[in-house]
């Protein structure tokens, strides 16, 4: 038995195709090979930009967020700023307004605790 009677081709062919089969390593591709390249390289483009604007947007909201926290941190800086300012300006009237306001909270308690 001879080994020509047997045609070996090393890519295997689609089925229902009549296109030839690539020859050797530097054949041609097929049109539909081609078409799915290209397909694929649209989809990664596309996927790359989608992610690229989550990023951005993403960045943009950290941002915001950032900025929220500082001025939340501080906050309580602030008030302690402004409560002291208003005893060194004012010292009588925040006196008298301490004395009354414990004075309301006393009471109230004692309200809650009588009934």
């Amino acid at each position: 038995m001879d080994n020509s009677t047997f045609s070996h081709s090393s890519s295997v062919q689609p089925a229902g195709s009549s296109e030839q089969a690539p020859s050797g390593a530097s054949g041609t591709h097929w049109p539909a090979v081609d078409s799915a390249r290209a397909s694929l390289g649209r989809a990664r483009s596309a996927a790359h930009e989608a992610v690229d604007r989550l990023a951005s947007g993403a960045s943009g909201w950290v941002d915001r967020i950032d900025d929220k926290t500082q001025g939340l941190n501080l906050s309580p800086q602030r008030a302690w700023t402004y409560t002291r300012s208003a005893v060194v300006d004012h010292p009588v009237p925040t006196v008298l307004v301490s004395i009354l306001a414990g004075y309301a909270i006393a009471r109230l308690i004692a309200m809650r605790n009588w009934h």
